[in-house]
């Protein structure tokens, strides 16, 4: 008699085209045309179902796997590593809806992003039915995750134009505010350059205007005899002393101001001193409430010892709990591993005996495996422990340590200035605030230190001036600004002391602009000091009363000052008329300096004892009497 063996087919290679809901190939046929790769193991390893996306998308053939054990298939595709990965974690934890993204480089193909869903399968359909396999269904998401991909490329993209467009629309609108102002300068030049046109027409206008009267003049003169000629002024060159000065105004102020802060946050306990008074270097000034800088110290303290623990623990880290525990892991996992070494030989010595199945030593070796695995782990785990107490992690501790003793040591100290003294001898002033809103913050110039009230750590208490001598400052606008120097001298002079200057010496100048002075200009902060006072001169002054301050920016005592009418000019030229003989001058070509309210300096071309002819009117005498 012969017995009828049923067909069988891998899934996705069956025959028939009708689906009928009583046929088991109606299933196969859903299977089969299923985009999603689906693959069922039993609980003996064995692959039952693997439609024919599933082959496609690893890369095998459902004939080859079909009834076959997974680790004698699958398990050795290269390739599928994280898929074979995430399918025994899914065994051996007993996942229920397991799913997770997997990368799988098939033969020949570029690398796939697959999102694989994991369950286990159980009789009842439930959670406590028999387990009857394993199943995996997972489908191709490498497209989905390059367009998300892509369109978070392309956001960021767009993000990036726009933040370039907004730079390019406020640069684009400072360019024209540029543009602006640089069209208003334009047309206050052209209008100043009109205007100085119209002056230069109007004067060449006067001057051909009185020369042709000069040539007139001439002609009747000469006429004359040839001799001294009538009404003619002259000077003898002589050298004289000329001083140039910049001057400001400003306030008296003390030598040097030394500014006193509170070392620590808290309240004021006491107060020694009133503002204004005297008092020496040493003298005792203001008591401060330690309360806080106390917690802070004891704060300072705890973490001092726990970064001196730390520190001890990194030094002795080889004996440390956190790498003994990791050895005792080490320990454990490779008795575990000599314990599963020994069950796999017994386990292939009944198979060869047929006392047990193949499933049942293939269980033993994936425990083995695993034993092997956790072994690699337990190693892993011990390297990374012993790492955290290398070479940097001592040198974090050591470092650590170092800030918490400065921190301990700083606030000790503190402590112990908590009775602040002055520091130099000086007159207590209060203190002048860098800005309105500290100064509106601490009520202006106020009432002053108050007991009981809150200071913090920094706060500027009080200033104690330096009078042994007096300072000035003041602006000066940017014409004047470069002819200061520091080390110049300068005298110090005010309507509250009459009579009584003082001789000074420039000890700053400043590099910016700090503010506009009332005539737009940019102005430059200077200051003057006076070094030392006698005790008459000092019974006179008073911090805060104004002061004129006058800078000697030039001293030279044998400079060669002319009359003004002295000096012609003709475009860039200047030239007096120098005296030859009894009868005649010559037109000298010459080079000027500086100008005073009557006077101009010559630099080059006459020499102390010249005579020189002074026109009132300005007119030349070598060119009116037909002279050289």
């Amino acid at each position: 008699m012969s017995t009828a063996k049923p067909e069988t087919h891998p899934v996705g290679q069956t025959g028939g085209t009708s689906l009928d809901a009583d046929d088991p190939r109606t299933y196969e046929h859903i299977l089969g045309n299923m985009a999603e790769g689906v693959m069922t193991i039993g609980p003996d390893g064995r692959i039952r179902t693997f439609n024919a996306s599933a082959a496609r998308m690893l890369g095998v053939r459902s004939d080859e796997v079909v009834g076959r054990l997974y680790a004698e298939t699958l398990l050795r595709v290269d390739g599928a590593e994280e898929f074979n990965d995430a399918v025994m974690a899914a065994v051996y934890e007993k996942a229920e809806g397991r799913r997770q993204f997997v990368t799988v480089q098939s033969p020949g193909s570029e690398q796939r992003l697959y999102a694989l869903t994991a369950s286990y399968m159980r009789d009842d359909g439930g959670t406590e039915g028999r387990v009857v396999g394993v199943i995996c269904v997972f489908r191709d998401v490498t497209e989905v995750e390059s367009l998300r991909e892509a369109r978070l490329k392309l956001a960021e993209s767009l993000e990036q134009q726009h933040g370039e467009l907004q730079r390019a629309y406020r640069e684009t609108r400072t360019s024209n505010e540029e543009l602006q102002s640089a069209l208003k300068k334009v047309q206050v030049a052209r209008v100043t350059a009109t205007a100085l046109v119209i002056a230069l027409f109007a004067t060449v206008g006067i001057y051909v205007w009185r020369s042709g009267t000069s040539a007139a003049e001439a002609s009747v003169v000469s006429v004359a005899p040839a001799t001294e000629p009538r009404g003619v002024e002259t000077v003898v060159v002589v050298p004289r002393r000329m001083t140039s000065e910049v001057s400001f105004t400003g306030t008296l102020a003390p030598r040097r101001e030394v500014n006193i802060v509170s070392p620590i946050t808290g309240n004021v306990a006491a107060i020694h001193f009133r503002y204004g008074e005297r008092v020496e270097a040493g003298q005792r000034l203001i008591e401060l409430d330690t309360v806080e800088a106390e917690r802070q110290l004891r704060d300072a303290r705890v973490a001092h010892i726990q970064a001196m623990n730390e520190f001890d623990k990194v030094e002795n880290w080889e004996s440390s709990s956190e790498v003994l525990r990791a050895e005792r892991a080490v320990r454990t996992a490779r008795l575990d591993l000599a314990s599963s070494e020994t069950e796999l030989a017994d386990t292939v010595f009944l198979l060869e005996k047929g006392v047990i199945s193949a499933s049942e030593h293939e269980a033993t070796e994936r425990r083995h495996e695993m034993r092997r695995g956790d072994l690699e782990s337990a190693l892993r785990d011990l390297a990374a422990t012993l790492e955290l107490g290398g070479d940097d992690a001592r040198r974090v501790a050591q470092l650590a340590l170092e800030n918490a003793t400065t921190s301990v040591e700083q606030l000790e100290g503190t402590l112990r200035n908590a009775t602040i003294e002055a520091s130099t001898t000086g007159v207590v002033l209060q203190p002048r605030y860098r800005d309105a809103a500290e100064s509106r913050g601490r009520g202006g110039a106020g009432p002053g230190l108050a007991r009981g009230q809150s200071v913090s750590q920094g706060e500027l208490l009080v200033t104690i001036g330096d009078v042994e001598g007096v300072s000035v400052g003041g602006l000066v606008d940017e014409a004047d600004v470069l002819r200061l120097r520091v080390g110049q001298a300068a005298t110090i002079s005010g309507g509250a002391f009459p009579g009584l200057e003082l001789e000074g010496k420039v000890v700053h100048v400043s590099s910016q602009a700090s503010a506009a002075l009332r005539s737009g200009l940019p102005s430059f902060d200077v200051t003057v000091v006076a070094q030392h006072l006698d005790a008459a001169d000092a019974q006179r002054l008073r911090l805060g009363m104004s002061a004129n301050v006058a800078v000697t920016v030039r001293d030279e005592p044998g400079a060669l000052l002319v009359p003004l009418t002295a000096v012609h000019a003709e475009g860039d030229t200047r030239w007096v008329d120098v005296r030859v003989d009894e009868s005649r001058f010559e037109r000298v070509q010459v080079r000027v300096g500086e100008t005073t309210l009557d006077s101009v300096e010559v630099l080059d071309g006459i020499e102390a004892g010249d005579e020189l002819a002074v026109s009132p009117n300005g007119f030349s005498m070598s060119r009116t009497r037909g002279l050289r």
